[in-house]
């Protein structure tokens, strides 16, 4: 730090000083000065050096801006080094203003010491660019040389002007190969005439006629008469093949290197130009020294002093490529004139006024003129009436109109008209006026003739399509459209307006059951796997139904690489015939099936009538001997009691096998009807179990019963076993499939609202219960046990019946509740029965709306049945129970106070009835036909009317209807009831249209008639 701070403070100190001594107002000596100056001349120093050093400062600044804006400068540095030396003498001049206070002369004497190394080496670096720069032209030898430059220039534009017009020329030539020989030729001859003006033009100057040559290649010669001396130019030398300067110069050496078919042609035409001063103006061939043959055209003419000729200058031009453009024309022209007399189609060129230039071979043919009669004349085929058409498309086509397959008609020689497309196009001259019209002609008569056939052929296949309902389509295989016909579209529901097919609406349309198949059989067809096309498939149509179709198509196009472009088809609505097969294949199937149950029905029924009758004789054989025993011997009591219980259980079930065999043929018809009203099932299977208890105990079976339901317990049953069952075993076997308890089977009656009930038929209920039973018993053999469980699964009743017998076999499980079916139909079988208990049980419980399920693990294994019947509502039960209780109770003394009209024919049902509703305590009249009973209505007035239905001259529904026709008054409302032996259910509707309240079947039980005669009146 202290190091600096002498430095710091010293410069700090002298700026003080020089400012104050600056701008101080009094004398003072300056540093090295001994005498006192004023402040007026030290500012006449300062004010001096401060200018100048300015001025040396902006000049090496503005030489600097020099020598970088003239990069091509030359001795560009020595610039630089003036700079350097001005910018140390101003420096110098700076450092004067500052010694006038300050004696830093060492400071000042580094400067001047800097300017005289600069100066010095500027003044050395000066001394050799003396010469060079006196060497450099002046600024007149500079314009004198921008003159000439400017000479050369425009010089040169000329020449590149005139070369560029021959290269046009030489454009046009190429252009040229097209044209017409006649075309050709002119235009060659024009060339040659423009190419006398360029020579003539090049003689004014030789760089220029040089140029020329060397671009066009253009070989020029001069022939001196006197000396025999032939000059050839270099171009001319390049054009015979010859390497410059190698030409020998005599016409002898010109003669031998040209073609010897032209030699003597070229000698004659030199001698003519020479003695006779005629123009050369020829053209032939030469051979180069490889061998090879250009065409050469030469031109040359006689030049001289006065009338004197001396020389003959010319000039020689390779037109090789121009002869072969003729030689080709020449071709084409030949092999055009060719093609068109061969051409099939008249071709003719008439003249814009139509007189006939051409007229080929097929225009001789087509209207009977030849080309002799008409070339020059006025083209005769056009028709009057067709003047003014021809004139505007003459007018048109000389215009520069081109038209293509016009059609109209022409007359031929013999009068008759050709129909044709014309075509016309003009033809050009060589200044490129139309000069003529090209007309080709194609006679289309025929095919007139045919589209004429062919719209009547497709107007009539339309009218085919129509009538056979039939669509057509055109379908373009590549864009996947399709063109169809109205018919087409109607079929699929369709206005035709609206309607647009394209394979992809096709595809969509197709049934879902037929789209894969139908796609897979289109794709191969179009790929050539298959040679038809013909499928039947479902298409929907606008309101959505399925339409049967069939499609018949052929591929009619492809392309040239064999690929299928187009194909036509029909489709065919077959809805009514595919309709027509499936009702005949159901038809067919139906009448199989029929033939099947037929025979199986026929089997079956030959089976049961078998069966039937060893089922019924076998009953009869104990009924029948036991009675003839005890008519014709005389028998002890024991014998005597088992005699009568052998007649009266084979009695039962001779009674019981009729009485399925009603029950089927009531099923079978569907007359088969129900009592319904609330049933104890605990009741209903007691009394079953009390029916075949008998045969159960006769082998021995342990027979049980128990009730399973989960809102009552085993305390509150009472136990009655042995009074019912005392020889029966109280225990269930362990292993058995039905709920069971370990403790003694207990019997009785839970509490009124605990009964698990059912809506049913008493009597049919305790059918479907006594057969599952007897089934049971008759299948277990001795010993063995049966087991019945009532219990309630939620909202339905089950009942399920087990045994320990022979069970059943699992391929005849499904069939165990078909009718007539047994598991063993053979003679020989150990079980009797009908076959049919089982499907009256099913029938049966179908018809309380329950359902009946069989269980067998096999032979040997026993079987388990499973009843199951839906549930009423406890509290309507009860309300029913006590209403029919109520019923029952009051019924007797309901009818004290009635009075009852009975009408009917027969005697005895009269009497029956009227004891039986008199001792009810009923008033009752007596009717004996049913015109009677009208006349008794209207003078009594009775609570009820009974009447029978079958009586002679009027029945009871026509009287039921006469009865209805009166008034209130007289007895029109009256409650009815129809007693009648006509039970079906078709005669208790019958009796219900009519007019009466209720249909009771004969014969008719006391209680349920007392019952509904109370339960009419009440309502």
């Amino acid at each position: 730090m202290e190091v600096l701070t002498f430095p710091l403070t010293l410069v700090f100190s002298g700026m003080h000083d020089f400012i104050v001594n600056l701008f101080s107002t009094g004398s003072f000596i300056p540093h090295g000065h001994c005498y006192l100056w004023k402040p007026g001349l030290v500012w006449l120093h300062i004010i001096s050096d401060a200018i100048i050093a300015l001025a040396y400062y902006s000049i090496p600044l503005t030489l600097f801006y020099f020598v970088r804006k003239r990069q091509d400068l030359p001795f560009s540095w020595i610039f630089l080094l003036f700079a350097a030396f001005i910018v140390f003498c101003g420096t110098t001049h700076i450092a004067e203003i500052w010694t006038l206070w300050h004696p830093t002369y060492w400071l000042s004497g580094i400067l001047k010491a800097g300017t005289a190394i600069v100066s010095l080496f500027t003044a050395i670096e000066l001394v050799p660019l003396v010469p060079q720069a006196l060497a450099l032209p002046s600024p007149l030898q500079l314009r004198e040389a921008n003159k000439a430059f400017s000479a050369q220039i425009e010089e040169r534009l000329a020449v590149e002007n005139q070369l560029r017009r021959l290269q046009e020329e030489l454009e046009q030539r190429v252009e040229s190969r097209t044209a017409q020989l006649v075309q050709v030729n002119e235009q060659l001859q024009q060339e040659i005439n423009e190419r006398h003006r360029v020579e003539a033009a090049l003689r004014t100057s030789r760089e220029r006629l040089i140029l020329a040559q060397q671009v066009g290649k253009i070989g020029t010669c001069e022939w001196k008469f006197q000396t025999g001396e032939l000059i050839w130019t270099e171009e001319m030398e390049a054009l015979f093949g010859l390497a410059a300067g190698s030409f020998e110069g005599s016409y002898e050496h010109w003669l031998k290197r040209l073609h010897p078919d032209d030699r003597s042609k070229a000698h004659l035409a030199a001698q003519l130009t020479v003695t006779q001063a005629a123009d050369f103006d020829t053209q032939w061939r030469i051979i180069l020294p490889d061998g090879k043959i250009r065409w050469i055209a030469a031109k040359a003419k006689i030049f001289g002093d006065g009338d004197r000729a001396d020389r003959l200058i010319g000039v020689n031009m390779d037109i090789t490529e121009y002869k072969e453009i003729q030689q080709e024309l020449q071709q084409t022209l030949q092999t055009l004139t060719t093609l068109i007399q061969a051409s099939p189609l008249p071709i003719v060129v008439v003249e814009t006024d139509t007189t006939v230039k051409l007229w080929n071979a097929a225009a001789e043919q087509l209207f009977g003129w030849s080309e002799a009669e008409l070339l020059g004349h006025q083209l005769p085929i056009v028709p009057e009436e067709k003047l003014e058409e021809c004139g505007q498309l003459r007018e048109a086509v000389t215009k520069g109109e081109v038209f293509f397959g016009v059609e109209t008609y022409r007359r031929k020689r013999d009068g008759s008209n050709v129909v044709l497309n014309i075509s016309a196009a003009p033809l050009y001259d060589e200044c490129g006026s139309v000069n003529a019209i090209l007309l080709i002609l194609q006679d289309i008569t025929q095919r007139k003739q045919a589209q004429a056939a062919l719209q009547d052929s497709e107007e009539r296949l339309r009218l085919a399509l129509v009538v056979a309902n039939q669509g057509l389509y055109d379908l373009n295989l590549e864009t996947g459209d399709a063109i169809v016909n109205p018919e087409y579209a109607l079929m699929l529901g369709y206005e035709p307006d609206e309607f647009r097919e394209t394979n992809a609406k096709w595809r969509d349309r197709l049934h879902p059951d037929d789209a894969a198949a139908v796609s897979q059989a289109y794709e191969d067809y179009i790929a050539g796997k298959v040679d038809d096309y013909r499928l039947e498939f479902r298409l929907r149509t606008k309101t959505g139904d399925w339409k049967w179709i069939l499609s018949v198509g052929k591929i009619v196009s492809w392309d040239s690489k064999g690929k299928p472009l187009r194909m036509l088809g029909t489709h065919s609505d077959v809805t009514d015939r595919k309709m027509a097969e499936a009702e005949r294949e159901q038809l067919l199937l139906r009448e199989q099936t029929a033939r099947e149950q037929a025979e199986a029905a026929n089997r079956i029924k030959d089976e049961f009538l078998a069966v039937l009758s060893h089922e019924l004789r076998t009953p009869l054989n104990p009924i029948l001997g036991w009675a003839k025993l005890l008519r014709n011997s005389k028998l002890d009591g024991q014998k005597t009691a088992y005699a009568l219980e052998t007649i009266e259980r084979n009695a039962q079930l001779q009674t019981q096998l009729i009485g399925d065999l009603l029950d089927v043929s009531r099923i079978l018809q569907g007359k088969l009807s129900l009592d319904i009203a609330p049933v104890d099932l605990e009741t209903i299977i007691l009394a079953a179990i009390d029916t075949v208890h008998l045969a159960a105990q006769a082998k021995s079976i342990n027979l049980q019963f128990s009730i399973i339901d989960f809102g009552l317990e085993n305390a509150d049953l009472v136990s009655n076993s042995s009074k019912q069952f005392g020889n029966l075993k109280s225990e269930i076997p362990s292993g058995s499939a039905v709920p069971h308890r370990r403790e003694p089977l207990t019997w009785g009656l839970p509490h009124q609202n605990h009964k698990i009930q059912v809506a049913g038929d008493t009597a049919r209920l305790q059918q479907i219960i006594w057969n599952l039973l007897s089934n049971a018993v008759k299948f277990t053999d001795v010993g063995g046990c049966v087991e019945v469980c009532l219990q309630r699964v939620g909202t339905q009743a089950q009942i399920v019946v087990t045994d320990t017998g022979i069970g059943i076999n699992p391929d005849f499980l499904p069939y165990v509740f078909d009718y007539f079916r047994q598991a063993d139909g053979a003679t020989t079988r150990k079980f009797g029965g009908l076959g049919i208990g089982l499907a009256i049980v099913r029938h049966l419980t179908e018809l309380h709306g329950g359902m009946v399920t069989a269980h067998s693990l096999g032979e040997g294994h026993g079987a388990t049945f499973t009843v199951r019947i839906p549930l009423i509502n406890a509290a309507l039960v009860d309300n029913e129970l006590n209403s029919d209780s109520s019923l029952d109770v009051s019924a007797a003394l309901s009818l004290a106070d009635m009075q009852i009209l009975m009408v009917d024919d027969d005697a005895d049902t009269r009497d029956y009835i009227s004891f039986l509703l008199e001792q009810a305590g009923a008033k009752v009249i007596l009717a004996t036909s049913a015109s009677e009973a009208l006349q008794l209505l209207i003078q009594s007035t009775p609570d009820i009317l009974l009447s029978d239905v079958g009586m002679p001259d009027m029945d009871g529904y026509m009287l039921m209807r006469q009865v209805r026709n009166l008034p209130p008054e007289r007895g029109g409302n009256i409650k009815a009831i129809a007693l009648t032996a006509y039970a079906g259910e078709m005669n208790q509707k019958l009796a219900i249209a009519a007019g009466f309240g209720k249909h009771i079947a004969k014969p008719v039980e006391p209680e349920k008639l007392i019952a509904a005669i109370v339960e009419l009146v009440r309502r």
